[in-house]
């Protein structure tokens, strides 16, 4: 009971420097029994380095996709435990359960080198170079690749509406599930339930916890390179509690992996009114990016970092960008 209390104290320890949700009910009731294992099986095994590999080998398939909601890869975690597991029952126990929770954000990083030549953090809330990775959007996620139009063949029909559901299953693994769209058994846990603020040039905004790295590499090259064409958002919008799309479309909001910049200066051209009828929809333009106020720049960093920019929609929404990256390639939140 003693070493219970003792992990449990130092798992709300990490768990709070990490930044990591509170535990479910369920998921501390978990962690109990891992405990459990892992002090039982280290003191059976003589305290093996390889215990906690084989207790987490048991539990995979949950771990996998637990894991999964803070971009971790289960392989990863079991080698890093399996090469560092100490040799005490109470040690051992707590890099399992900490396995549950998620390794630290720089697990796979460079760190920062301190000035005595020591290890230094990174401030929480910035993006280091180091653990900023450039990827460009998944193309079966894209909008314009699965959305259905008329006069297309029955072929083509059924290969766009085939994309459209693995892109709904896809989201709904990675980011949770929102009712009327894909399956509960694929991820019973809600996006909005994974979703937290996170700042962005001075402004709150609520999102995935997933791609909230994604969102700090973005402001910090937004504001290493666009100096040149300096903008300051007055509002940003992200997580939706409502789909407001149509057609069996489910919006990117309602997963929290869509951001909103200045609704009321970067016009949505192809949406139903009112929308449509911002003055910049009304004046001819040779460029899609004369539709807005935001600089081009911007669209250029977003999309370097897994973001992409429905400007080049049919809808062209010039204030929107979707993170159709992959969550796994980032440091964790």
């Amino acid at each position: 009971r003693t070493e219970h209390q003792r992990l449990l104290s130092m798992i709300h320890t990490v768990r709070k420097g990490w930044r990591l949700p509170e535990p479910s009910v369920r998921e501390m009731a978990a962690f109990r029994r891992s405990i459990s294992r892992a002090i039982a099986g280290s003191r059976k095994q003589k305290h093996s380095t390889g215990t906690c590999s084989a207790y987490l080998e048991n539990d995979a398939d949950r771990l996998r996709k637990y894991l999964a909601r803070f971009g971790l890869r289960f392989d990863t975690v079991k080698t890093t435990l399996a090469t560092t597991a100490a040799r005490a029952p109470l040690a051992l126990a707590l890099l399992c359960v900490l396995a549950l929770l998620g390794p630290t954000p720089r697990l796979g990083h460079a760190q920062p080198t301190a000035p005595d030549g020591g290890s230094a953090p990174a401030t929480p809330g910035q993006a280091t170079e180091a653990a900023c990775v450039e990827q460009a959007p998944q193309p079966f996620l894209i909008r314009g690749n699965w959305q259905t139009r008329r006069g297309m063949s029955r072929e083509a029909l059924a290969e766009r509406r085939a994309l459209h559901q693995q892109a709904i299953r896809y989201r709904t693994e990675m980011y949770g599930h929102f009712e009327g769209f894909g399956e509960r058994a694929w991820n019973p846990v809600t996006p909005a339930s994974q979703s937290a603020p996170v700042t962005f040039f001075g402004k709150r905004v609520r999102l995935h916890r997933r791609i909230h790295p994604a969102v700090r590499c973005v402001e910090a090259a937004l504001q290493r390179e666009c100096t040149a064409t300096p903008y300051q958002p007055r509002k940003v919008s992200g997580l939706r509690d409502r789909n407001t799309y149509h057609n069996g479309e489910v919006s990117n909001h309602v997963y929290g992996i869509a951001i909103d910049i200045d609704s009321d200066r970067n016009t949505c051209c192809g949406c139903v009114p009112p929308w449509n009828q911002h003055p910049l929809c009304q004046r001819p333009a040779d460029s899609v990016y004369e539709r807005m106020v935001m600089p081009e720049c911007w669209v250029h960093v977003f999309e370097r970092y897994g973001f992409y920019w429905l400007g080049h929609d049919t809808l062209v929404d010039t204030m929107h960008f979707e993170f159709l990256g992959d969550p796994g390639r980032l440091a964790a939140p």
